[in-house]
């Protein structure tokens, strides 16, 4: 085909609808830039006997699973080669592989098959979860060992290799997988400063400094810290509240430890939130706290930053190239002195924040979605 010409392109993942969670939002973000300039794009996804029934997308198309026990929200696809015949009836012109499992290995099958180009994106710090799956420090040591192997292999077998943060290629070429970086996009027309008084009030929340936070409630976030930090923040900030939007599996762990620590007062989980209620939370608060080093972009971060927010990153983290220090942000070690320092400094920004918002706008999805097509185009052309 032409590389001036439409594309027939085709998402191969582990997670979609109804999973919510970053990697079915960058996916999704990818999916309706590509469909506005007139490609076509198909998605490949492990799913149940409901998933299939509730699916009105002709071009989604979901292969059987059985649930992936350790980590219940996620699926494997039990018989997912048999789309290699779907590929081929649909005339693909490029894979994109969101997914390391049997999804991700169904792809580069049908790529290896067809003679089709074929892109693998590293989304997800799997290493980092293997909790999940071993107990023991020892055990635990030798499951990442064979996670990173693995990977190594895997991502290998690619024309190209994406990851959407300068942090996640560092760690990457550690383990000799080289990749570009290619940064999720955001809707910055979506994700503006908004007046949220009447959010706040609903809330309860007039009186406090809001130090917010957005994501899945797992381990692997580093939420201890905000937690360990409570009280003694409290005593340099009265009139302090964390506020957490979002759910997981780690909820009542986090929700106990907060108990036993005697900081309850100062905490407030929303829950599962209607998303277009976030632009509304991200322009009530005062700063936005990324404490993760699991997360391989911070997507969060990027929008609290579009909405005019101050963000305190973790060193050594994906966010931290985001960060301006002084200007849009403070970075921070993982101890609590270090995380008090932060977010009081962060605290003196006067919000809506320009910086923060100019900085979000180098992220737009706009220009990220015409990035990947270049690269998508360039691989064809070869």
């Amino acid at each position: 085909m032409g590389v001036d010409i439409n594309m027939k392109i085709a998402f191969f993942t582990d997670t979609y609808f109804p999973n919510v969670d970053g990697v079915v939002f960058a996916m999704e973000s990818y999916r309706k830039e590509f469909e506005k300039k007139g490609h076509e794009v198909y998605i490949f996804c492990p799913g149940t006997k409901e998933d299939k029934k509730r699916n009105t997308n002709p071009r989604v198309f979901y292969y059987m699973a059985s649930e992936f026990k350790p980590y219940p929200d996620y699926k494997l696809a039990i018989f997912p080669f048999s789309s290699i015949t779907k590929v081929r009836k649909l005339k693909i012109d490029i894979i994109h592989c969101h997914a390391l499992a049997t999804m991700g290995l169904a792809g580069y099958l049908a790529s290896k098959t067809l003679k089709i180009p074929c892109v693998a994106t590293y989304h997800t710090q799997v290493s980092e979860a293997t909790h999940y799956i071993s107990k023991g420090k020892t055990f635990n040591k030798l499951t990442k060992s064979a996670v990173w192997k693995y990977c190594k292999w895997y991502y290998n077998l690619f024309d190209a290799v994406t990851t959407p943060s300068e942090y996640m290629g560092k760690i990457l070429k550690k383990y000799n997988v080289n990749s570009q970086v290619f940064p999720n996009g955001i809707n910055t027309k979506r994700f503006q400063y908004l007046e949220s008084s009447k959010t706040k009030r609903k809330l309860g929340l007039e009186k406090y400094k809001i130090a917010f936070h957005v994501g899945r409630l797992v381990k692997e976030k580093n939420i201890d810290l905000i937690i360990d930090s409570a009280k003694s923040v409290e005593k340099e900030i009265p009139n302090i509240k964390f506020v957490f939007a979002g759910d997981g599996p780690a909820r009542n762990y986090y929700e106990k430890r907060i108990k036993e620590k005697k900081v309850e007062h100062l905490f407030l989980f929303l829950g599962m939130i209607d998303q277009k209620e976030l632009p509304k939370l991200y322009s009530m608060a005062d700063v936005y706290i990324f404490p993760s080093r699991f997360d391989t972009q911070g997507l969060v971060a990027i929008e609290a930053m579009s909405c005019g927010l101050p963000i305190i990153g973790i060193k050594n983290s994906a966010v931290e190239n985001t960060i301006d220090e002084g200007k849009n942000g403070y970075i921070f070690n993982n101890n609590i002195p270090s995380f008090i320092f932060a977010i009081k400094k962060a605290l003196k920004f006067k919000t809506p924040l320009q910086y923060s918002m100019n900085t979000a706008k180098k992220y737009s999805k706009e220009k990220m979605a015409e990035k990947m097509l270049n690269l998508y185009k360039s691989l064809i052309k070869k």
